[in-house]
């Protein structure tokens, strides 16, 4: 798995504030992180973001794991796009997880 993470900010805090758990829900940072696998011929590219939960090596990189690891696991003979035709209706995680379903 080749990846990076990222932090994106909701709010301009100051440092020593930005660090404390006394910060609302809705101003702590978004975690990121954008992946592919396998790093050396890729066939799958994740992004996760994960919405005021923190750092993306804290959240959103575990979630990406999970996702190349059922794609891994499922060995889908052709990369799955999102031209696939799943639902849109589905939530995003549960067609990583499942797979769409008509």
């Amino acid at each position: 798995i080749a990846g990076k993470t990222g932090t994106a900010q909701t709010a301009a805090l100051k440092d020593d504030r930005r660090k404390g758990t006394d910060i609302p829900k809705k101003l702590r940072d978004h975690a990121w992180f954008v992946s592919y696998a396998p790093a050396e011929a890729p066939r799958i590219a994740v992004v996760v973001l994960v919405e005021n939960m923190g750092h993306g090596g804290s959240w959103a990189a575990p979630l990406a794991k999970q996702v190349i690891e059922a794609y891994v696991k499922s060995k889908p003979s052709e990369p799955v796009t999102a031209d696939a035709g799943f639902d849109q209706g589905q939530a995003p995680m549960a067609v990583a997880m499942q797979g769409a379903h008509d």
